[in-house]
């Protein structure tokens, strides 16, 4: 091969690259959220989203640039990387924040949201905190839920009312973080009839359609709302809560009605400190990357904070409605619990032994997702036309004026080939 035709070559596979660009790449999970019905949101190192409900049942959600997703029974969420947030979902309440109340099964554009940082979704209630430290929600609010003192559906974000300098959202909503680490509480307060204390206030029954401090609660950095009880981080790693307890929600050893003000599972007999992520208000993840679980999860109430078997190098979790799934820092998602009504499980199930709670059940954690997703190597052709110059010859080995020589034509079947190629072996190396 003569070295006019490796120069060439090399040319040659310079442009298809320029106009093919090679986008191969081994996605991996980032982050995992439970949807309604048992899916699973699972975000992507590349910022594409994907939705899983069962090893053959993964989707592409229509969205890319995301940072944070979230997800609720009705609705998720997703943030992009310029401050925007879409919505898709089930709008019944205007949970998309469209302005209307039309369902999409694809991300729809949140109105006039800009600056966001963080996001989450409650039981058809979204929130939205901005980098300005304002809290803005919208969808469901027949319980004072969106927090503008009204109890009307909102589709489109108003402004919780009375909210500064927050830093993080409840888990679930209707908490919120400031950044003295106190926590503001909204919704509905009550348990049951004649029970109290859902939201940490124990000053009786009713909604509070307006944000107020929970009292004696301090150095919180995350907190999840279970319902009608919530669990919370502090700053040294220990865990508190307050509200409903009669299955052991609290993690106390006490199985009673409720409890309206914080207390502390006590570490001595739990040894369950160290813990940077509670989801569910049921589930905690440890620095170490552990899992543990406490309440009704399977067979009789479990007051005390147990391990999950089997779970190590864990980085996120997430829990809804007896659903668990937890990422290993491999990338694998992992998941137990409620299996019933279909949802992400596709293997025998077993019966929860409890009659009064019928379900259908996980175990022990099961392999859900083990990556890559296909891989697409995208080559992205944006045009190839080709523009013939009057009276410009195309000089071929035969030196005839405007006919292209067979060199040529294999030439650019050489750079194609090279070009995808190395796209593979790109791939390979990132599996």
């Amino acid at each position: 091969m003569s070295m006019r035709r490796i120069i060439r070559l090399a040319i040659l596979v310079a442009i298809v690259f320029a106009v093919f660009p090679c986008a191969a790449h081994a996605q991996k999970v980032v982050a995992v959220s439970i949807e309604g019905g048992g899916r699973v949101l699972m975000l992507m190192d590349d910022g594409t989203v994907y939705s899983l409900g069962s090893k053959d049942d993964l989707q592409k959600v229509s969205i890319d640039n995301v940072t944070t997703v979230s997800a609720g029974s009705m609705v998720s969420l997703a943030l992009r990387s310029d401050g925007t947030v879409w919505a898709w979902g089930d709008n019944y309440y205007g949970g998309l924040g469209d302005g209307t109340l039309n369902s999409s099964s694809t991300p729809v554009k949140v109105k006039g949201l800009a600056n966001v940082v963080a996001i989450a979704v409650g039981d058809g209630t979204c929130y939205a905190l901005k980098g300005d430290g304002t809290v803005w929600a919208w969808g469901r609010n027949d319980e004072g839920q969106v927090g503008d003192g009204t109890l009307e559906d909102r589709p489109e974000p108003v402004q919780v009312r009375g909210l500064s300098n927050i830093i993080a959202l409840g888990e679930g909503g209707n908490y919120a973080i400031k950044n003295d680490g106190t926590v503001w509480a909204w919704g509905s307060n009550d348990i049951s009839e004649g029970s109290y204390g859902a939201l940490g206030d124990n000053s009786g029954p009713g909604v509070r359609p307006i944000p107020f401090q929970v009292r004696g609660v301090s150095n919180v950095t995350q907190i999840s709302n279970g319902g009608y009880h919530a669990i919370y981080v502090k700053d040294d790693g220990s865990v508190w809560g307050w509200g409903r307890y009669d299955l052991g929600q609290l993690g106390d050893g006490s199985t009673h009605s409720s409890r309206p003000l914080p207390v502390k599972p006590p570490s001595v007999k739990t040894q369950i400190n160290n813990v940077k992520k509670v989801s569910g208000g049921s589930t905690a993840l440890k620095n170490d990357g552990t899992v543990w679980e406490w309440g009704m999860f399977i067979g009789d109430p479990e007051p005390i904070p147990v391990k999950v078997k089997g779970l190590d190098h864990v980085v996120d979790i997430s829990v809804r409605a007896g659903v668990k799934v937890a990422l290993k820092d491999d990338g694998t998602v992992w998941g137990w619990g409620r299996a019933d009504g279909g949802g992400l499980f596709g293997w025998p199930k077993v019966v929860d032994p409890n009659p009064a709670f019928n379900y259908v059940v996980e175990r022990d954690p099961v392999l859900l997702f083990s990556g890559p997703v296909q891989p697409t190597i995208t080559m992205n052709p944006t045009s190839m036309n080709v523009t013939t110059v009057p009276n410009s010859p195309v000089v071929g080995q035969s030196g005839e004026p405007g006919i292209p020589s067979m060199d040529m034509d294999l030439d650019i079947v050489l750079a194609a080939l090279m070009s995808t190629a190395i796209c593979l072996t790109k791939w390979r190396k990132g599996n």
